[in-house]
């Protein structure tokens, strides 16, 4: 029987990558179309030259067909922009990352060390601060603190439970 983590990872099929590459292939058959459809007009020629960059067909249209002229000129476009389009995406998620890791990460961890420091406190005031106490109260934390861990790990997989430990500076195994 699959667990809930399981069906939950199942219930997905679509994920970013496949729509990407469904995008991908749609605008490249939408290019297709249009070169083709514009393959005896020069001007348009000269400007689907323009817009795919440094790229020119045979200077003699009728040697060429129009799949053929179309094909080339899609290629000569994704070639062109589609490393700049790559660029800014990794740019974007290296930035996103540096962000995330270097801006919230560590807010995250000051918000979490100091709502530790007032349920500690709370509860001691209610039990009492003796020794004995304040060293029962860090093994129920410590225990709370394993079981929170599997249930990160078993709801959202290892991979989240680690950059949770790491982001709360606490050993990771």
């Amino acid at each position: 029987m699959a667990s809930q983590t399981d069906i939950r990872k199942e219930s997905h099929p679509t994920s970013p990558t496949r729509i990407v590459a469904l995008l991908g292939l749609l605008f490249t058959i939408a290019m297709i179309v249009f070169a083709t459809a514009f393959a005896d007009n020069k001007h348009m020629v000269l400007l689907l030259q323009t817009f795919s960059g440094n790229w020119s067909p045979p200077n003699d249209f009728n040697e060429i067909s129009k799949f053929e002229f179309a094909i080339t000129a899609v290629i000569a476009i994704i070639i062109n922009w589609g490393t700049l389009i790559a660029a800014f995406v990794l740019i974007f998620k290296y930035l996103k990352r540096i962000f995330e890791e270097d801006i919230v990460m560590p807010k995250l961890k000051q918000i979490f060390d100091i709502e530790e420091i007032f349920l500690q406190e709370a509860i001691l005031k209610r039990i009492g601060d003796s020794e004995e106490n304040q060293k029962k109260l860090k093994e129920a934390f410590a225990e709370a603190y394993t079981e929170r861990d599997k249930a990160i790990e078993e709801a959202f997989g290892k991979k989240a439970a680690i950059s949770y430990k790491k982001m709360t500076d606490r050993d990771v195994g």
